[in-house]
């Protein structure tokens, strides 16, 4: 038993046995959502097994997160043996660790477990988890069966995704939830909101920051086709872009800077490690330029709780935020006009700058934590146990 803080108050829960099954080889916003939420539960008293791919970043973020790892099933591998020898140990896994309710944080492990819940007849519910890419899901005769008949549960990241769940599936309202992930305020807490008194900006040239891995869909490149309209307004403006390479490599970006004519105006951190706050402190505006993704929109929420506003545009989960409060301008994908007039509205704007700032902080402290997305998890969990 632990207790839990609902709606109604303080109340005794039942510590529940949580299995959680990612297999993604790499990291992912759905691997981030799924490693910070067993996290987060763990401390709400529950017990949780995270099932993935042995020696990838996942499984060794779930490591650094402290929780019990099993890592020795590849659910990726397709050949008929493979697959008859994966159901096998997870039908043992099954039966071992029994847990009471299955969460699948990818395609592969929904599909391994509805089979094995089929196969089986084990009472655990299912629960499909969707925190990766805003892709509508796939509504064919075997996803029908396996959404209709053997999940209990969808849960989404955003408004979006969890509309095409109720659109294309026979659900129930009750059985598609939404709950946005949260942020750890306590690493921003701590830092100053917006420049020094007395000063319009946070250091002697306004920045203007970007947060995210290096991939076309992230709009490096609208992102510089803006940056050389805001240059040419506001020259003593500077462009820090901070991520890890992905698709694109840091070399990449160097040659879109030159392109648009604003290398000499333009820091890129590659390969960059440990905490965003450090980075994201130092823009007194972020943009989030993505032509597509942001199923959690983890750079908008850091950007937020760092006290920076944001431009950002309305794809995935950004506009579920956005229109939250007054902290942002949300513009449309593929538009590097309307990008550079939006964050030229803020570079010129001191009061709205800071008002925005403000309003983000909070907007995150008070709504977007990870402690009050675990809440809302494990009473969704609850509730079908």
């Amino acid at each position: 038993m632990y207790i839990a803080e609902g709606f109604f108050g303080r109340r005794e829960s039942r510590a529940l046995r949580i299995l959680h099954s990612i297999v993604l080889d790499g990291w992912s916003a759905g691997s981030w959502y799924a490693v910070n939420m067993a996290r987060q539960l763990n401390m709400l008293g529950h017990d949780n097994l995270f099932v993935c791919r042995p020696a990838c970043r996942t499984q060794r973020e779930a490591a650094l997160a402290g929780l019990e790892i099993h890592d020795r099933i590849n659910l990726e591998r397709k050949n008929p043996l493979a697959v008859v020898a994966n159901l096998s140990a997870l039908g043992r896994l099954l039966l071992d660790w029994k847990p009471d309710v299955i969460c699948a944080h990818w395609g592969e492990d929904h599909s391994y477990w509805g089979t094995i819940k089929a196969l089986y007849r084990h009472p655990a519910p299912l629960v499909r988890v969707r925190a990766l890419d805003p892709k509508p899901p796939n509504a064919h005769r075997l996803s029908r069966w396996l959404h209709e008949r053997q999940t209990r549960l969808v849960i989404t990241s955003n408004s979006f995704l969890r509309d095409c769940y109720l659109r294309q599936f026979n659900l129930a309202q009750d059985q598609v939830r939404l709950i946005p992930p949260g942020l750890d305020f306590a690493e921003y807490r701590d830092i100053p909101v917006g420049p020094p008194a007395g000063s319009p900006f946070k250091s002697k040239t306004p920045i203007v920051g970007v947060l995210a891995r290096f991939s076309p869909v992230k709009g490096h490149h609208v992102f510089f086709q803006a940056a050389r309209l805001i240059a040419a307004r506001f020259p003593e403006v500077h462009f820090l872009l901070a991520g890890f390479a992905s698709e694109l490599k840091t070399a990449d970006l160097e040659r879109m800077a030159a392109a648009a004519g604003v290398a000499e105006l333009t820091e890129i951190i590659g390969e960059r490690t440990g905490p965003s706050a450090p980075i994201v402190v130092r823009f007194d505006v972020g943009v989030v330029s993505s032509v597509y993704s942001e199923s959690v929109s983890r750079a908008l929420m850091e950007n937020l709780a760092a006290g920076v506003p944001v431009v950002a545009t309305a794809v995935g989960g950004v506009p579920d935020i956005l229109r939250e409060g007054d902290f942002g301008i949300l513009i449309q994908p593929e538009a590097p006009e309307e990008l550079a007039d939006g964050v030229l509205q803020l570079l010129l704007d001191d009061r709205r700058r800071r008002a925005y700032g403000h309003a983000g902080r909070e907007f995150i402290r008070d709504k977007r934590t990870w402690a009050q997305a675990a809440q809302a998890f494990a009473e969704a969990l609850a509730g079908i146990v």
